[in-house]
């Protein structure tokens, strides 16, 4: 099939249209070509490019675009330029977390008064956790000591007495109870009391029947113990009193080890804390220790002195 293409002159000229020829003006850059291969082809002239071409033009604007990133950073006056602007941001990052002299004055107040108000009560507490835990260590050490000495000695009920020497009571600690504690030193008194120091910082005073524990052993004062010692908090009487079965006064140690003086105590908590031997502000002090060994060695919340 023929299509007939006018020349200027008014003429015909035949196309062979069978090979799928295209045609394009050369003022519109077109170039024509024989696609009976399955050619395709590209406008020239108006900027188009083949894929070489395109190569060329991407590589070109990479070039320029590295060529212009280079000239930036190696330009001088542009590096003075970023500098101060560096410096204002670090000035004013500065000056955002810095804090004035009243801010420091007022926060050191307050750390101040924290501080004063919780101090004392932590002191306090530790202070009661020692006492706590010495006691019942002294408690339970002591009486292993005298058991241990029985399988030596015999009942503790058939033992020599202890009296208000300090020679006599000196050599019955030694034939009785030094075998089986640990001791620092120990000191005959001038009113007859032995008083013995502990590894632990502790100290404890015999003298006839009434045993003095004293938690902390720098607090004992051999002149301050009837004049001014406070029982119940700077020291705790404890009683050795085994062989007394008739005076019913001492039922709670007849046959006992050393345990916290019940003396003339009828068994209630109320007397505990009640008559002139109880446990508070105005009693003596006498049943402190054993106020808190009911309450599993453990000062109660109530308790009538503060360390």
């Amino acid at each position: 099939m023929k299509n007939l293409l006018t020349q200027p002159g008014g003429g015909a000229v035949g196309l062979n249209t069978s090979e799928d020829a295209l045609l394009g003006s050369r003022e519109n850059g077109g170039i024509s070509l024989k696609s009976s291969q399955g050619a395709n082809f590209a406008l020239e002239d108006k900027g188009a490019l083949g894929s070489k071409g395109r190569q060329g033009a991407y590589k070109s604007q990479n070039d320029i675009s590295f060529t212009s990133l280079r000239a930036k950073r190696s330009n001088p006056e542009q590096k003075q330029k970023r500098l101060p602007r560096r410096a204002d941001a670090l000035l004013a990052m500065t000056n955002k977390c810095a804090f004035t002299l009243s801010e420091v004055l007022i926060t050191l107040g307050i750390i101040g008064v924290v501080a004063a108000l919780a101090i004392p009560t932590l002191i306090s507490n530790n202070n009661k956790r020692v006492v706590e835990t010495r006691l019942a260590k002294f408690y339970s050490s002591i009486n292993q000591a005298i058991e241990l000495s029985e399988v030596e000695n015999g009942p503790k009920e058939k033992w020599d007495d202890l009296t208000q020497d300090a020679d006599i009571n000196y050599n019955w600690f030694k034939k009785y109870m030094e075998p089986y504690i640990s001791y620092n030193k120990i000191v005959k008194e001038s009113d007859g009391r032995l008083a013995i120091f502990q590894n632990d910082g502790s100290a404890f005073t015999i003298l006839s029947g009434g045993w003095r524990f004293y938690p902390k052993s720098e607090i004992y004062d051999p002149n301050k113990v009837d004049n001014g010692e406070k029982l119940g908090k700077e020291s705790f009487i404890f009683l050795f009193r085994p062989t007394l079965t008739d005076d019913t006064r001492y039922k709670f140690h007849v046959k006992k080890g050393v345990e916290p003086y019940q003396w003339n105590w009828d068994g209630t908590e109320e007397t505990l804390r009640g008559n002139n031997y109880g446990c508070s502000e105005d009693g003596w002090g006498h049943y402190c220790t054993q106020l808190i060994r009911m309450n599993g060695w453990k000062i109660p919340d109530d308790y009538p002195y503060k360390f």
